[in-house]
This record gives C-alpha cells, sequence and structure tokens, in this order.
C-alpha cells in the first residue's frame, strides 16, 4: 500500500504495536510512552504504512530513537547524530557548566580543546555560553565524528558569536595537536571493556561506536596516565582539566593526576549523586 494512510489508521497501528510490544519497547526503551512514539512518528514525517512498518522494524532491533531519527537534544540545541558518535546524555551538561564557569572568570580570549569531541555537543553547547572571543580546537580519532561536528557547528551557527575562532582535527589524544590550552575538555572512553561491561545498558553496547565507549583492561590505567600527562603538557599555567569518567574509577584516577603535578584536583558527582566528573588544575 503506497496511499497516505488516515490518522485513524496510524492510531490503531502505533497504539497496537505498543500494546502487542510492551515486554520488547520496555526493555528497549525504557519509560517509553505511546504519546512519545506518536511525537516520533510526526517528528520523522511517516506518511505511509510502509515507512511506518520500517520504523517499527527498527524500533523492534533496538536502534535507538536519536539514530532512528538522526537527532538528539543535548543542553540548550538539537544536535544530529549517527551511529559513528555517542548519543549526548542530559548528565553530561553538567560538563558545559563547569566549563563555562571557568572561562567566565578568566581575563580576555582564552584557548580551549575538546578531546574526543564525537558530534561536538559539548563544545558546540559551550560556545554559545561565552561571549568573549575564545579560540576552540575540536578533535576526535573518528574522520565520521569529525565530519558530523563540522555539520552541527554549521547548522547552529546562528547561536554562537562569530567573533570564536573553531578549527577542527583528527586526533588519537593530542597526537596531531601541537598547541597549548587554557582548558581541556573530554568525554574519553572510559568503560573497562571487560570489567564493566555488566553495568552497560545493552543497546548501548549494541549500537554506540566502541572506540568511544570501550577501553582494554589491561590498558586502561596506563592509557588514563598518558592522557593525563598529555594534558597536563599541552595546558598553559593555569589551565583547567575537565573529564567525565567512570564513578568507579575517578577516584583513582584523581590520584593519578595529583601525582603527575596537577592540583585543585576535584571529584565532582552528577544529578544522580554519583561521581561522574573531574576537574584538576595546572600549577
Amino acid at each position: 500500500m503506497s496511499a497516505q494512510p488516515s490518522f485513524s489508521i496510524f492510531s490503531t497501528e502505533i497504539t497496537t504495536f505498543f500494546t502487542d510490544e510492551a515486554s520488547l519497547l520496555s526493555a528497549h526503551y525504557p519509560g517509553l510512552s505511546c504519546e512519545r512514539l506518536f511525537q516520533e512518528v510526526e517528528q520523522l514525517g511517516i506518511d505511509t504504512l510502509e515507512s511506518l512498518e520500517e520504523w517499527q522494524v527498527k524500533l523492534r532491533q533496538g536502534i535507538p530513537l536519536e539514530y532512528i531519527s538522526g537527532r538528539a537534544y543535548f543542553y540548550k540545541s538539537e544536535f544530529t547524530v549517527s551511529d559513528a558518535v555517542l548519543i549526548p546524555r542530559s548528565e553530561t551538561e553538567i560538563l558545559i557548566e563547569m566549563a563555562a564557569t571557568f572561562l567566565k572568570k578568566q581575563i580576555g580570549p582564552c584557548s580551549i580543546v575538546d578531546i574526543g569531541t564525537g558530534s561536538g555537543a559539548i563544545a558546540i553547547s559551550l560556545i554559545q555560553e561565552v561571549d568573549t572571543p575564545h579560540s576552540f580546537i575540536l578533535s576526535d580519532i573518528s574522520e565520521s565524528a569529525i565530519e558530523i561536528a563540522k555539520c552541527n557547528l554549521r547548522d547552529l551557527s546562528y547561536r554562537y558569536s562569530c567573533d570564536h575562532s573553531v578549527k577542527f582535527i583528527q586526533s588519537d589524544r593530542f597526537e596531531n595537536i601541537d598547541s597549548t590550552f587554557d582548558l581541556i575538555i573530554s568525554n574519553p572512553p572510559y568503560i573497562k571493556k571487560d570489567a564493566d561491561i555488566a553495568g552497560v545498558h545493552a543497546q548501548v553496547a549494541k549500537f554506540e561506536p566502541d572506540v568511544a565507549l570501550f577501553l582494554a583492561d589491561d590498558v586502561y590505567e596506563q592509557w588514563f596516565h598518558d592522557f593525563f600527562t598529555e594534558s597536563l603538557d599541552h595546558l598553559n599555567s593555569a589551565g583547567m582539566f575537565i573529564m567525565e569518567g567512570h564513578e568507579d574509577h575517578l577516584q583513582k584516577q584523581s590520584e593519578i593526576l595529583k601525582y603527575i603535578g596537577f592540583i585543585n584536583v576535584k571529584v565532582i558527582n552528577d544529578f544522580t549523586n554519583r561521581p561522574r566528573f573531574i576537574q584538576a588544575i595546572k600549577g
């Protein structure tokens, strides 16, 4: 059938699907309501039963809603996403507030790098929060992620001052980055592939990019030791390092940061009062 069905047919199809697949939908999309399904259909512009059925197949597979629509809301903006980047989540918004607070206390322009930028949601949200013209570098190991971040910067250009300087660099950590910065922000892969996998939602593990999520257990501590050392070397005096991390490992990582020379190291909780972030200063 290719003709556009009436709303009553859509209503019946969606409501029946939600009822018949209740347990499956609950497993893949906790808290999902039938009303949300109607909203998704409307936003996607689904107007034939064929396209409705294709959408239902994706839901049965457990593909995240954000990957189906290609859009994710984060902080104050809607971002383009694909399975090449992590879906930005509300708890990460605290990272924006921490970074903006630091920048607003500085006198004059600052230099900022976002390591592992993914969709660019962190850096682009931060750009919108500061008035003083700053220089931003958005970096990621993935070329596909860089392209999505570029798309988001372009699409949201009306929301920030053109006086900011923004560059993109494809790099594994600081491999291709020579500059020093006043602020380093990062949401790196921080899940141990084996030890932490039990705490990862199956949908996340299946569909979101491994390179942005996981590190092998046997290189985990050395990876972060090297990353912290590189960050210290790439910070200007009194510069700040801010990172999202795993609640089970942040305390030990704070000790590593102190050991290699950072000062004022703090572990900060998220909205659920769980350790989620770490910040430190180069003395």
